[in-house]
């Protein structure tokens, strides 16, 4: 194993690509933009040190990546460090599984993120590597988040109301107008209830 280089991103960025491929099956007219995104931006996060990747090999074959983004946390009373690392882009060759790959990289980062005096090291776990992560000690936290998804798709369309436009933009269109309270037949105006 060892630390990423520059001569590395095309490795990466293909890693990262096949880990979308794998996880969601996300068709290619998606990945290849995302990839073509992600190369400037990666490349970026790794000359000014803000990104590590690690790499794995067997023989000279690249067996695993992965990479230790060291984002800056927001200052908090249980936070010791200026920075809680984030491990990302995980990906072994399908015929290098199951023989320790991810492991190996997961300690590594643990050893780096420890040594540059991270408190917590944070990641998302597909289900596959879960127990990776779970008999590495990681444990499932109560995060949340909410999708925004652009206009006019049905998702974003759903907490909006008529329209799909914001109540203003109804407002100023005429279609604004609230609608009436009255309760539907064979309900009563208490409790909405038949």
């Amino acid at each position: 194993m060892r630390p990423g280089t520059l001569e590395d991103v095309p490795v990466l960025v293909r890693h990262r690509h096949a880990m979308w491929s794998e996880l969601r099956a996300w068709p290619e007219r998606l990945l290849a933009p995302a990839d073509a995104a992600y190369r400037p931006w990666l490349l970026r996060k790794l000359a000014s040190g803000e990104i590590e990747p690690f790499l794995v090999f067997r023989g000279s074959e690249v067996a695993g990546s992965g990479c230790l983004w060291w984002r800056e946390e927001l200052p908090r009373p249980d936070l010791t460090g200026r920075h809680s690392p984030y491990i990302f882009a995980m990906y072994t060759e399908p015929r290098f599984r199951r023989r320790g790959v991810a492991r190996r990289i997961v300690r590594a980062m643990i050893r780096r993120a420890r040594a540059g005096g991270a408190g917590r090291v944070l990641l998302h776990a597909s289900t596959d590597g879960r127990p990776v992560y779970a008999r590495l000690g990681f444990a499932r936290t109560r995060e949340m988040r909410l999708e925004l998804k652009p206009r006019g798709t049905d998702r974003a369309r759903r907490g909006r109301g008529r329209g799909g436009s914001p109540p203003s933009a109804r407002a100023r269109s005429g279609r604004g107008r609230p609608r009436s309270r009255s309760p539907r037949p064979g309900r009563s105006a208490r409790s909405g209830r038949s």
